[in-house]
């Protein structure tokens, strides 16, 4: 008997994992560079909004808490909600200096092709860009880096 729900658990895991796979939107493949002089400090990765804890919640591996200057963060991040859809909402900040970073993929719709978007929101002086560096129209996946002075 013990084996039989050992086995069944095993089974009902396997199958949510496949499950949870089948239906993950595309990946977006994140760098973060710190682009900052080596006497800057360092950039602190930082949550307050909904977007940016699912962001985090999706990302493997997680987002390093800190990046020196010079030093650079790359993590994937899947939307396992939506087999269509995917975003990603981080947030850096330097002292004063904060970087808002937006990408999303919003597949097309009737003859619309597919969209890959990026934002790029900076304050207390920070210089913070956007770039979509790939985009693939096979899987819709997307690469994107994101930069921080």
């Amino acid at each position: 008997m013990k084996i039989r729900k050992i086995t069944l658990a095993l089974l009902s895991a396997g199958l949510l994992a496949i499950s949870v796979t089948a239906y993950a939107g595309p990946p977006v493949n994140i760098t973060f560079k710190h682009l900052g002089a080596s006497s800057e400090l360092d950039a602190e990765y930082t949550i307050i909004s909904q977007n940016e804890s699912l962001t985090y919640a999706y990302a493997s591996p997680k987002p390093a808490s800190e990046v020196e200057p010079g030093g650079l963060d790359e993590y994937t991040v899947t939307n396992t909600l939506s087999p269509t859809i995917n975003m990603a909402a981080v947030r850096y900040r330097m002292g004063s200096k904060s970087c808002e970073f937006y990408t999303a993929y919003v597949p097309g719709v009737g003859s619309m092709p597919p969209t890959w978007s990026k934002r790029a929101r900076s304050s207390g002086g920070a210089r913070c860009q956007a770039n979509i560096t790939r985009t693939n129209f096979n899987d819709h996946s997307w690469d994107i880096d994101f930069t921080m002075r």
